[in-house]
């Protein structure tokens, strides 16, 4: 809730979805479903005409993403390797994983030759390429 409250203010609130999206995405499964995503504008709009509620291959990829990685080998396995190479695949411009157990937030940003890692931890500022406005710290989104 943290991030939601601080995204409000650089967002409109309409963009963001807090889970129950699906995100089509290559390979296996062919569906998430983010615990955050960020809409690019115009999604909201093209998702009613089209009676859905959901981000499906022929939409572009959302702004932002965010999982929350739950403890044990298999969640930090499926958000650190599975979800994020699909994410990348999908052209998403960022994915955050938030992991509680490791007490860090790691930003990744795609560039030309994928993802581009960086991890914060305690009170050091987020770095959102999307976001750059964005004034947030690992601790406040972990608190």
């Amino acid at each position: 809730m943290q991030l939601y409250e601080a995204l409000k203010t650089v967002i409109s609130m309409r963009q963001i979805r807090l889970q129950g999206i699906a995100i089509a995405t290559p390979g296996q499964p062919k569906n998430r479903y983010p615990d955050l995503t960020v809409l690019r504008p115009d999604h909201p709009d093209q998702m009613r005409s089209l009676g859905q509620a959901a981000i499906t291959l022929d939409i572009a990829p959302p702004l932002l993403v965010v999982e929350m990685v739950s403890p044990g080998a298999d969640n930090h396995r499926r958000d650190y390797i599975d979800t994020r190479n699909q994410y990348e695949g999908r052209g998403i411009p960022e994915d955050w994983i938030v992991d509680p157990e490791r007490s860090q937030v790691t930003v990744l940003s795609l560039r030309a030759q994928g993802y581009a890692e960086q991890v914060f931890q305690g009170d050091a500022p987020l770095q959102s390429p999307t976001f750059p406005t964005l004034t947030l710290t690992a601790a406040a989104i972990l608190g």
